[in-house]
């Protein structure tokens, strides 16, 4: 419950996790009026599991964030969540669109879901948690975030979507959809230079975090809550079109990719240090706000780690699993991004992230799936994913 002190003439706003179960938390009622429940766009409120934060603007801002208002708030806590396990932590499906209301399933309560449409040529989808449902990034190009009403919910077995956007849920087309699973709710974070929402799943090295920044310093860190140094890291600006920027531990500190280009790796001081605890990151714009996604291997679940190409067939890659889903990139040369997954099926055939593009089945299949990870077929060092001499890195599921 919020109340404005002084500045702000607003009524006692509540709003709670039974009537709104997900994140930002907009249905409200006032404790000093007999109307009942009703939200506006300017009155949010995200749950965090050791705060809350303020969001949203436009009508009703002043109820909760008026400009040089005072506010008190009364807050209770929620039954404890227990910590994420590995069970549970990464699923993929495909569906077709249905023009209207559209349930996915994944099996568990997804932080983080990407989509692509199969037969149609249109964009790398993210959505996460983190930023809110409705919140779109693409992979593809570098466009900022921008709200969408295709999205309309992460929810305990999957997410929601509906309309008839071609981009995710036409009934014209078919789509392949991934989910990750990091954090029930996300937690302030005070252990970089700026205060940070990290929402982490240890047990499957996973973690999204969301930061902003002022005036960019080489000394910037950002906390990650894996417990261990990530092995990869994916940044993107929010408020503004920028590239995105990639870690890959194969690769080294100092040096990045990016998903919206083909181009090979570059040498920066984005990713300068990267440890335990936190990484350092110095985009060049200021008062920006980021997102990053952070992965750590897990054996038997997921590997991030390289090969280099030897411009055969038969070339086998050990991960020590069973592969479902794995991006591959070149650090030399101009090669497209590849990411290859069993819920199409790898006779189906490839995306590349870094365009829009349908799945393409040139010299399918590119690669086979053992026990223990892939062998490169003759397709697959046609497709250029075994170039002489080349260095790939990958990230796998």
């Amino acid at each position: 419950m919020i109340k404005g002190r002084q500045g702000a003439i607003d009524g006692w706003f509540m709003v709670d996790n039974k009537r709104d179960t997900s994140n930002p938390r907009g249905i409200r009622v006032f404790a000093n009026s007999n109307v009942g429940d009703a939200e506006e766009p300017g009155a949010q409120v995200d749950f965090l599991s050791n705060g809350f934060q303020i969001r949203g603007t436009g009508a009703g801002q002043g109820q909760v964030n008026s400009s040089g208002a005072i506010y008190v708030y009364f807050a209770f806590a929620a039954d404890p969540s227990a910590a994420p396990v590995l069970a549970g932590s990464f699923s993929q499906t495909t569906y077709t669109g249905t023009d209207t209301t559209n349930n996915l399933y994944s099996g568990f309560a997804p932080s983080f879901f990407w989509n692509k449409a199969r037969n149609d040529a249109r964009t790398h989808n993210i959505f996460d948690t983190v930023r809110g449902a409705g919140e779109l990034l693409t992979t593809n190009n570098t466009n900022a975030e921008s709200t969408v009403s295709v999205m309309n919910s992460f929810n305990s077995d999957g997410v929601t979507i509906s309309g008839s956007d071609a981009y995710m849920n036409s009934s014209s087309f078919d789509y392949a959809a991934y989910f990750w699973k990091a954090a029930e709710l996300p937690a302030v974070n005070n252990d970089g230079t700026f205060t940070t929402l990290v929402s982490a799943n240890q047990a499957a090295g996973f973690s999204i975090i969301k930061f902003s920044t002022t005036s960019p310093s080489a000394s910037d860190v950002f906390p990650h809550g894996l417990g261990a140094a990530p092995d990869a890291i994916i940044a993107k600006t929010l408020s503004a079109a920028s590239p995105w920027n990639i870690y890959h531990t194969s690769m080294g500190t100092g040096k990045y990719l990016e998903f919206s280009t083909s181009s090979p790796q570059t040498n920066s001081n984005y990713f300068a240090t990267v440890d335990a605890t936190t990484f350092q990151y110095r985009p060049s714009s200021t008062n920006q706000t980021y997102v990053a996604l952070c992965f750590k291997s897990i054996p038997g679940f997921s590997s991030f780690g390289s090969y280099v190409g030897d411009g055969s067939a038969g070339q086998t890659i050990t991960l020590g699993f069973e592969l479902s889903w794995i991006l591959i990139k070149s650090t030399v040369g101009t090669a497209n991004w590849v990411l290859y997954d069993t819920a199409r099926g790898i006779l189906n055939g490839y995306f590349e992230p870094n365009n829009t593009d349908v799945e393409r089945t040139t010299n399918a299949p590119n690669m086979t799936i053992t026990s223990t990870g892939f062998e490169i077929t003759s397709g697959g060092v046609i497709e250029g994913l075994n170039a002489n001499g080349n260095e790939y890195i990958y990230f796998a599921f």
